[in-house]
C-alpha cells in the first residue's frame, strides 16, 4: 500500500479535528483584502454569522460597520442605503435586488465536500473530517461573491453555497488541506498533530458561482514544493474561454493576477532549470509565459518575429 493511502485508512479510522486558539504568529491571510471583505467581517461579527452578498461596493460598505455597532442600527443603515437583508439560519444575504420574496422563504446552505475533480496527488476527505474543516473555514475565509439565486417571483428561494475539499501533498512531511469556495475563491490549511489549521485565502478568481476547480499541482518554480492550478470560467458573451490562476503553498499568486492567462487551453514546458513555461492557447495563437522573479509575464517577440508576422496575409 502507498504512503496516501496508508495515510487516508488512518485517518479516515480516527481523524479528530480540535478548534484550539490559533497562535498569536500565526493570522490568517487574506491575499487582496478589499474594503468591502472588511465590512463582511465586521457585519459577521454583529449578526453573528457569515455575510453573503452580490454587492461590490467598497465605496458603499467602506465606513458602514463599526466593531461593537448593534444589529438594529446596522440593518437600519442598510437598508436606507437600498439594500435588502435576508437572514437564515447560517447566513445572512444583502442585494439592492427586491423580488418580493418573504425573509422567512429565504435559504441557503452550507454544503462542504469533497471536490468532483480530484487533482493527482490527492485523496478524498472522511465525512467528519469534511464537516469539521468546514466549520473552521466558514467562519474563518472570506465569503465569495454570490449572485441572487434564480427563483420565480414571489416563489422561496433555496441556495447552496458549496466547498470542495480535498488533501494534496505539496511539500514532503506536509499534509495539505485545500478547498475551492463558491467556485471563486482558493482556501488553504494544513493538518498538524490532528488539528487543522486554516492559513489563507485567495482573491476572487472569475466571476461565475462554482466554476473555478483546482485542475492541477505542478512544481511551477523548481524548488521542489508543488504550486497550486486554478481553472476558472472566463468566457465572454459569445465565446468560451479559460481562466488560470497559479498560487504557490504560502498563498502568494504566480499569474500576473489581472486575468491576462485566459485561453481556450493552456500546455506547460519545462525549462532547463526547473521553472515551468505557461503556453496560452487560442486559435492558431500561442502566448508563452514565462516566470519573472516570481510571476508570469508573456514573452515579447523579437522585431524579426513582429516584422515576420506583420507580413503574413491575412486569413479569409
Amino acid at each position: 500500500m502507498n504512503p496516501i493511502s496508508l495515510r487516508a485508512a488512518f485517518l479516515a479510522c480516527c481523524f479528530v479535528i480540535a478548534l484550539v486558539p490559533r497562535p498569536a504568529e500565526e493570522e490568517v491571510k487574506h491575499f487582496g483584502l478589499t474594503a468591502t471583505d472588511r465590512f463582511r467581517f465586521c457585519a459577521a461579527s454583529v449578526f453573528g454569522k457569515p455575510i453573503l452578498t452580490d454587492i461590490e461596493r467598497d465605496d458603499l460598505f467602506g465606513s458602514m460597520c463599526q466593531h461593537g455597532e448593534t444589529r438594529e442600527a446596522l440593518k437600519k443603515a442598510l437598508v436606507s442605503n437600498g439594500i435588502s437583508v435576508f437572514e437564515d439560519s447560517q447566513f445572512v444575504y444583502l442585494t439592492f435586488f427586491t423580488p418580493g420574496t418573504k425573509p422567512e422563504e429565504f435559504s441557503i446552505s452550507w454544503l462542504p465536500m469533497n471536490s468532483k475533480v480530484q487533482p493527482t496527488g490527492c485523496r478524498t476527505l472522511a465525512r467528519a473530517a469534511v464537516d469539521d474543516v468546514g466549520r473552521v473555514i466558514l467562519h474563518e475565509a472570506r465569503m465569495p461573491d454570490f449572485s441572487y439565486p434564480d427563483a420565480p417571483q414571489n416563489e422561496p428561494v433555496k441556495a447552496k453555497l458549496v466547498l470542495g475539499l480535498e488533501e494534496c501533498e505539496l511539500k514532503a512531511g506536509t499534509e495539505s488541506v485545500l478547498g475551492v469556495l463558491g467556485g471563486t475563491r482558493l482556501v488553504y490549511g494544513e493538518m498538524r498533530d490532528g488539528t487543522f489549521r486554516f492559513l489563507w485565502d485567495s482573491p476572487l478568481f472569475g466571476l461565475l458561482h462554482n466554476a473555478g476547480y483546482i485542475s492541477e499541482l505542478r512544481d511551477m518554480n523548481g524548488d521542489g514544493v508543488k504550486e497550486i492550478l486554478v481553472t476558472y470560467n472566463a468566457s465572454g458573451a459569445s465565446e468560451s474561454y479559460d481562466g488560470l490562476a497559479i498560487f504557490d503553498i504560502d498563498g502568494n499568486e504566480l499569474d500576473p493576477g489581472d486575468d491576462s492567462l485566459i485561453g481556450e487551453s493552456f500546455r506547460y514546458e519545462t525549462r532547463e532549470d526547473g521553472k515551468v513555461d505557461v503556453l496560452v492557447v487560442n486559435n492558431e495563437r500561442t502566448d508563452r509565459c514565462t516566470l519573472v522573479n516570481g510571476h508570469y509575464v508573456q514573452e515579447k517577440l523579437s522585431k524579426q518575429s513582429q516584422r515576420k508576422r506583420q507580413a503574413q496575409p491575412p486569413k479569409p
